[in-house]
C-alpha cells in the first residue's frame, strides 16, 4: 500500500485518481489517498500544482510530481492537443518519452533529490481514457478514428508509452526507497490472450454468391487484375459447389489448434436481431452453432459478445443482442468487441456499465497494428460524461489479421515478422499479447495464406512460455494484487 496525496482541483481530481490508480496497478501497487499532511509524516507520493512538499524538505521517502495548470485547462473542454510545446524527457526502457503537459520540473529529473516531476499523470489520462477518440481529425467511414490523426502517428510513439511512464514512476519511487514490483502471470514474464471475431458462421449464401461474382468479379472491390478475380471467382463457386463449409472448417482448426496448444480462447460471437448491411444474418440458430460452442468449452474458453455494426450506438439494441446471446449459450457474458470496432466513444463506457460487461476490448485501430490507449497492460476505462473511473477493464487488442492484411498490406512473412516484435514488446513490457483472428483464417479463398500467419505467430509466442487465459482469467489476475 502507498500513500497518495492528489492535491488538484476537484474536476481534474477523477482522471488523477485514475491514472494513478491503473498507474500503480502496472508497479502492482495499491494505493491510499491521504492528505498532504500524512505525506510530510509518512512518505508517500504528493501530485501537485503548488508544490507544497519536496523531496528535500520531507526528507522522508516523497516523491514529488508537479501538476499542470495546462492540464487542468485543456481536459476541461474537448478540443485538439496543441502538440508544438511537447517536450521530452528520458525513459527507463525507451530513450526519449514526450510529456504532453508540463508542470514545474527541475533538470535531472531521476535523481532522489529533485524536487519536482514532470507531470507524466495528466499524459498518462490522455492515453488510458482514449481522450482523442473525437477530438483529434474527421472519422472514417465508419465513423472510427483514424489511426493518421492520432498522437502516436503524429510523435511517432511506437511502443507502449503508459507503460514507460509507469516504470519511470517505478524509478522515481525506488529513489525515494520505496520498492515497486511488476507483474508476476502465474511465474510468466507475459500472458497471451488469443482472440476470435466470428463475423459469419456460414460461407455457402447468396451473399457470398452475390460477393464473389459482383464485388470482387465485376465490381473489382479487391483492385486485383482481370485473371486474378476470374480465378478467385472459379475458385469460390467450385468452394460453394463442394460439401461442407469452409468457416465451419476454420473455426473448428482454429479450436483444434488451441486445444493442442493448451489455449485457452476468448471467441466473439454475434446474436444479430437487425441487420445491416456490414451484419452477417443471425446464426444462433445453425446446427454448427451448438457443435461450436461445445469444442470452446473442450477448449476451456470463453465467450464474448460481438456486437453488430449500429450496437455500439444504439442501447437498446445492444441489450437485445446480448440477452439473445445469453439465452442461446445459457451464459452470463463478461467481455465485448464492438464488430467494425465501431461504438460511440462518448457512451462506450456508459453502455458497457449499464449491462454489467466486464471486460472489453475494443479501443484500437481498424487500419494500425498497436495500442491505442498506450499500453500492453490491461487498464480500466474512464466514462467521461460520469468523470470517473468505470472499473471496466480494457484488454488492449494490439493487432488482428484484417488489419495487417488488408489496411496495412502487408504480406504473410512481413505480417509474422510484426507479430513476433510485438511478443517481444509485451513481454519487456510483462503485459498482454491480444491477438484476434477472424473466423476465416484457414479459407484458401478469401484469406489465402493467413493459417500461417496466424501458426507461425502463435508458435512463436508460445514458445516464450505465456500465461494463457481467457479475457476473464486475465482480468482476475490483473486485479489480484
Amino acid at each position: 500500500m502507498i500513500r497518495v496525496c492528489i492535491d488538484v482541483p476537484p474536476l481534474f481530481y477523477p482522471k488523477a485518481e485514475y491514472a494513478f490508480r491503473n498507474l500503480l496497478t502496472m508497479l502492482r501497487l495499491k494505493m491510499a489517498i491521504v492528505k498532504a499532511e500524512e505525506i510530510e509524516a509518512e512518505g508517500g507520493i504528493y501530485y501537485g500544482f503548488n508544490c507544497l512538499i519536496s523531496d528535500k524538505q520531507s526528507g522522508k521517502n516523497v516523491v514529488s510530481i508537479s501538476a499542470s495548470t495546462d492540464a487542468f485547462d485543456f481536459f476541461s473542454t474537448r478540443k485538439p492537443l496543441d502538440i508544438s510545446g511537447v517536450a521530452t524527457i528520458q525513459g527507463v526502457l525507451t530513450d526519449k518519452i514526450p510529456v504532453l503537459f508540463q508542470g514545474r520540473a527541475t533538470p535531472d529529473i531521476n535523481k532522489s533529490g529533485s524536487e519536482n516531476r514532470p507531470d507524466i499523470i495528466a499524459s498518462v489520462f490522455f492515453f488510458l481514457s482514449d481522450w482523442q477518440n473525437g477530438t483529434a481529425g474527421e472519422p472514417d467511414k465508419h465513423g472510427r478514428c483514424r489511426f493518421s490523426d492520432s498522437l502516436q502517428n503524429k510523435l511517432g510513439i511506437d511502443y507502449p508509452i503508459v507503460n514507460e511512464y509507469a516504470l519511470l514512476l517505478g524509478r522515481w519511487l525506488e529513489a525515494a526507497g520505496i520498492k515497486p514490483g511488476k507483474m508476476n502471470w502465474n511465474g510468466s514474464a507475459f500472458a497471451l490472450a488469443l482472440t476470435h471475431d466470428i463475423d459469419r458462421l456460414k460461407k455457402k449464401t447468396k451473399g457470398t454468391w452475390a460477393r464473389e461474382s459482383v464485388d470482387f468479379l465485376l465490381l473489382n472491390r479487391n483492385k486485383k487484375s482481370f485473371p486474378e478475380r476470374l480465378d478467385r471467382w472459379q475458385a469460390s463457386i467450385l468452394d460453394l459447389l463442394t460439401p461442407g463449409d469452409t468457416y465451419q472448417d476454420s473455426i473448428l482448426k482454429l479450436l483444434e489448434f488451441s486445444g493442442k496448444a493448451g489455449i485457452r480462447p476468448t471467441l466473439f460471437i454475434q446474436s444479430n436481431i437487425h441487420k445491416h448491411p456490414n451484419d452477417s444474418a443471425n446464426y444462433l440458430d445453425l446446427p454448427f452453432f451448438d457443435k461450436m460452442v461445445e469444442r470452446i468449452s473442450e477448449t476451456g474458453g470463453e465467450i464474448g459478445f460481438h456486437p453488430g455494426y449500429e450496437a455500439g450506438y444504439n442501447s437498446g439494441l445492444f441489450a437485445e443482442e446480448l440477452n439473445q446471446l445469453q439465452q442461446k449459450t445459457g451464459n452470463r457474458i463478461r467481455s465485448v468487441r464492438f464488430h467494425y470496432l465501431r461504438f460511440d466513444p462518448e457512451q462506450h463506457v456508459e453502455l458497457l456499465v449499464k449491462h454489467s460487461i466486464e471486460n472489453d476490448s475494443s479501443v484500437a485501430w481498424a487500419e494500425q497494428a498497436g495500442s491505442r490507449t498506450g499500453t500492453v497492460s490491461p487498464h480500466t476505462l474512464f466514462d467521461r460524461n460520469k468523470n470517473s473511473d468505470s472499473n471496466v477493464i480494457e484488454l488492449p487488442m494490439i493487432a488482428m489479421d484484417v488489419q495487417l492484411l488488408n489496411y496495412m498490406n502487408l504480406n504473410i512473412s512481413e505480417s509474422v515478422a510484426l507479430l513476433r516484435k510485438q511478443v517481444d514488446l509485451v513481454e519487456r513490457y510483462n503485459g498482454v499479447v491480444v491477438w484476434n483472428y477472424h473466423h476465416h483464417t484457414y479459407d484458401p479463398i478469401e484469406a489465402p495464406g493467413w493459417h500461417r500467419m496466424f501458426g507461425q505467430s502463435l508458435n512463436y509466442a508460445i514458445e516464450r512460455k505465456p500465461y494463457n487465459e481467457t479475457f476473464q482469467g486475465i482480468s482476475k489476475a490483473w486485479s489480484a494484487i
